[in-house]
């Protein structure tokens, strides 16, 4: 799938990106009062770009200009900003 077919609500979702820019990973508090690590990272294929939400730890081998292949993501709105997320059930590999 291409980032620009990606809409708010799809789900068991496929594809292969870049990471054109790796934040540090920051501790913060949850709506549900839990400390969590949380990652943003924006990727890009040839038809766009999203941020990708990673919660927890950062998948090992992850930096800038790493390809990924992402398995069984969602997506959603957040503060009227389109990104994607993991399911606990999904994957995060780096292409070699």
């Amino acid at each position: 799938m291409k980032i620009t077919d990606l809409k708010p609500g799809m789900n068991r979702v496929n594809l292969e990106a870049k990471i054109d820019q790796l934040d540090e990973t920051q501790e913060v508090m949850t709506k549900f009062g839990i400390v969590a690590k949380l990652t943003n990272i924006m990727i890009s294929d040839d038809s766009g770009k999203i941020k990708l939400v990673i919660w927890g730890d950062t998948p090992v081998g992850i930096k800038k200009g790493s390809k990924l292949d992402i398995k069984n993501a969602f997506v959603k709105a957040f503060r009227g900003e389109k990104q994607i997320g993991v399911a606990r059930s999904g994957k995060i590999e780096v292409v070699k």
